[in-house]
């Protein structure tokens, strides 16, 4: 949008991208804690199980989790959604001949996609979307060369 003068100088722009995206998206597992007594004894096991109707109660019940389950699960589940990014940002940068580059930018983001996807297990308050905005900040220090 502007020039930048030899020294002192500050440029301002903008710029702008959109393309494809893609959501991998693989069920999170958690490692349930299930008491049961047998022969008059009390034991506790650790099942590793992804969310589901049936389990909705205990999966959200904090004293029920143990923590998450190894990474290694889900990835039968694995699957994928097709979607469109975009961003739109205004950068500043100083001095077009200075030893050291300088910059700034700063600007939106945004993802939507075909269908929602599900980041968190739905409940009242929380509810999965098709679409994502992120604000961003990049800065830049660089030194040029010949």
């Amino acid at each position: 949008m502007t020039d930048k003068a030899k020294r002192k100088g500050v440029a301002i722009g903008y710029n702008y991208e959109a393309g494809p995206s893609i959501a991998f998206l693989r069920p999170y597992y958690l490692e349930l804690i299930y008491n049961f007594e047998q022969d008059g004894r009390f034991y506790n096991e650790l099942r590793p199980e992804k969310y589901s109707v049936d389990n909705a109660e205990k999966f959200l019940d904090y004293n029920s989790i143990f923590g998450g389950a190894s990474g290694n699960k889900g990835w039968s589940d694995l699957s994928i959604v097709p979607g469109i990014q975009g961003k739109l940002g205004l950068f500043f940068s100083l001095g077009a001949f200075e030893e050291y580059a300088k910059s700034i930018e700063v600007g939106i983001m945004g993802d939507l996609f075909i269908r929602k996807i599900p980041i968190m297990v739905e409940t009242e308050t929380i509810s999965a979307k098709p679409y994502f905005f992120n604000f961003y900040i990049n800065i830049e220090f660089g030194k040029r060369t010949n």
